[in-house]
């Protein structure tokens, strides 16, 4: 291409009404093509998030079928547990047996099992959700009973946990 063309297609055609007509101005044109562009947007997305959605769920339920025996999703106790220790947490304490005994009691109107108790921590210590720390640093007791804190790990199983019960019971979703 010489320079000449390409100054000329550069210079043409000009918004002076002679080459290009003006856009329409009307607000019923304007208003016509932006419900229009509005519903063609939606529609398209429909069909995305519907396709994403369900690439989501069949990567979910490949994950699921593949890893199960490598993940375990808390139980009801462990959360519990969790919980416990998270409120201990807020005043950078250890959390004992006795403090889930009296944390579940306050907040659940019955205290949990002991031996679920023992069970959920001694899990959630396998795991690395908890982990047990040295009792003489936090408690002045001559029995020195076991002392845990919730791990970083623990912290984000807990968060995911609590969104997806959220999640369950408070959409209009049947799952729940």
């Amino acid at each position: 291409m010489s320079i000449s063309i390409l100054e000329k297609s550069r210079s043409s055609p000009s918004r002076d009404g002679k080459h290009i007509p003006p856009p329409p101005i009307g607000n019923d044109q304007m208003s016509v093509d932006l419900a229009d562009l509005e519903k063609s947007l939606k529609h398209v997305l429909s069909f995305i998030e519907t396709d994403n959605e369900i690439k989501c769920r069949k990567n979910f339920a490949t994950f699921a079928l593949t890893q199960v025996d490598k993940v375990e999703v808390l139980t009801k106790h462990e959360l519990h547990t969790l919980s416990c220790g998270i409120l201990m947490s807020k005043d950078e304490m250890p959390f004992v047996y006795s403090d889930v005994l009296e944390i579940t009691d306050k907040y659940c109107g019955k205290a949990m099992n002991i031996t679920m108790v023992y069970k959920s921590v001694n899990s959630l210590t396998e795991r690395g959700f908890v982990a047990e720390v040295d009792p003489e640093k936090h408690i002045k007791n001559p029995k020195k009973p076991r002392c845990y804190i919730v791990t970083k790990r623990g912290g984000e199983a807990f968060e995911l946990a609590v969104i997806m019960a959220y999640h369950l019971t408070s959409g209009t979703s049947e799952a729940a």
